[in-house]
């Protein structure tokens, strides 16, 4: 890989794109709930013209897909055909340019794995998206969405959505153990244990946002940060260590009563959603959810070829299938 040395440091191809990938991830992140949302997306598409014109003057040209790739291209072109036989052409376009961004994004950020050693710098992306939630959690800097209801219990952060901020903290979760299992071995033990910092603190904002989805697959994850330490005696033993770590920090985080208070709010989401399917009590996110999957079902029978056209759920009930 061509590269320029400095004072040091090695500069290359990788690391160039792998910076601008990160800076990537972040800014949607920040931007998510934000009028310039579609600023995030243009720089996404400027980084990988920039990619495709870098593979050009190196002669590298080579396209990559896959069949999970082009099985996702196959859904974007069908919802974008669906505009023919749609009920609301109004719901169609209001989520047209982002399909058609994520398209594109897909696409080429699977080529740029291919092309660029990447990988660590994207999961530095994540991970810093999470961090940036972090900081807003604990008011290092303010941080506001307008039209955004805030629902007590439930941390937004920069998502404006309690469900889709617990999704990416789990990936920044699921960043740190990846990143610290496979990726750092040979870095900084202090890069490794900022990294290490992260895990328990995501763990608490995803608790903080009150997702059912999101508690699940933070702590599952966790499972996955223990499988390298099954491979000696004296792994165990660090691995006990650490568990009983987080263990006895959990036990002392929770003597604060209001972070007492939102496990306890956590737990009954999960208690409720329970009861609700056993018809025994009435939770209306639970409720909502097993409506909407029964509606979306008789519309596909109704339906089952061309559907109702991209994003017509909401031209009948307002919302999205799986709210």
């Amino acid at each position: 890989m061509d590269s320029v040395q400095k004072k040091g440091i090695i500069f290359s191809r990788d690391t160039f794109f792998g910076i601008l990938i990160a800076f990537y991830v972040i800014s949607n992140a920040y931007f998510f709930q934000k009028d310039i949302f579609y600023y995030s997306h243009y720089f996404g598409v400027a980084i990988f013209g920039a990619a495709v014109f870098d593979q050009i003057i190196h002669g590298k040209v080579k396209v990559y897909i896959n069949k999970v790739i082009a099985t996702y291209l196959i859904f974007v072109f069908y919802a974008i055909i669906s505009f023919l036989w749609v009920e609301s052409e109004g719901h169609y376009f209001d989520l047209f340019k982002k399909i058609v961004f994520c398209a594109i994004i897909v696409f080429f950020f699977f080529n740029m794995l291919k092309w660029y050693k990447i990988k660590e710098w994207f999961l530095y992306g994540v991970l810093l998206s999470g961090l940036v939630n972090i900081l807003i959690y604990f008011r290092f800097f303010e941080y506001s969405l307008d039209e955004i209801e805030i629902i007590p219990n439930r941390f937004n952060g920069t998502m404006g959505n309690a469900n889709a901020l617990a999704i990416l903290m789990s990936l920044s979760l699921f960043s740190s153990i990846l990143l610290y299992n496979f990726i750092l071995k040979n870095k900084s033990k202090v890069l490794k244990w900022i990294i290490l910092l992260n895990i328990p603190i995501s763990l608490l904002i995803i608790f903080e946002t009150g997702s059912r989805k999101g508690i699940i697959f933070g702590m599952g994850s966790l499972f996955i940060f223990f499988i390298p330490f099954f491979k000696s005696k004296k792994d165990m033993v660090v691995a006990t260590f650490f568990a009983g770590f987080l263990l006895l920090s959990f036990y002392y985080i929770v003597q604060d009563d209001e972070i007492a208070e939102q496990i306890g709010f956590s737990t009954q989401r999960f208690e409720t959603a329970q009861s609700t399917i056993e018809g025994s009590d009435y939770e209306e996110s639970s409720e909502e959810r097993i409506l909407f999957s029964k509606e979306a079902f008789n519309i596909w029978m109704n339906n089952p070829i061309l559907g109702i056209g991209f994003n017509n759920f909401r031209y009948y009930f307002g919302t999205y299938a799986h709210k």
